[in-house]
């Protein structure tokens, strides 16, 4: 009994993830009617650094290196997110930000990062491609 108490938990939370996700591009095309992408990029890094500073405290010297490097790439991409959106419809933007999920296991093969067999390859081409047909 406790074990679905906590896998109904853990689908509860997905959800509303997924929920709040979703909410952020209609949020983010009505900040864009006000405010610059680099405005509301600052605007949503600042609330994002002010929810993690609990956790930055306990952090490495390696941690703070590798999380300001990938931090900067995430800036850049929302900040290009924000400015995008200024000229595309919202669920557009969100079905091109989604693409991300296909694209970064791509590329990583590409750079010549495989770290799984060839079974998992072809699942993962499958799981890839299947949603872009439909």
């Amino acid at each position: 009994m406790a074990r679905a108490c906590s896998v109904n938990l853990y689908v509860l939370v997905l959800l509303l993830v997924t929920l709040v996700w979703g909410a952020t591009f209609p949020v983010l095309k009505l900040a864009t009617a006000q405010l610059s992408g680099l405005e509301v990029s600052a605007l949503r890094f600042w609330v994002a650094g002010l929810l993690m500073l609990p956790f930055a405290c306990r952090a490495s010297r390696v941690a703070w290196r590798d999380g300001s490097i990938l931090g900067a790439i995430v800036l850049v991409s929302y900040v290009a997110q924000a400015y995008g959106i200024e000229y595309i419809s919202s669920n557009r933007s969100a079905f091109l930000t989604s693409l991300n999920v296909l694209m970064v296991p791509l590329i990583g093969i590409c750079l010549g990062r495989r770290h799984h067999g060839m079974l998992r390859d072809w699942v993962d081409v499958l799981g890839r491609r299947l949603p872009l047909i439909g």
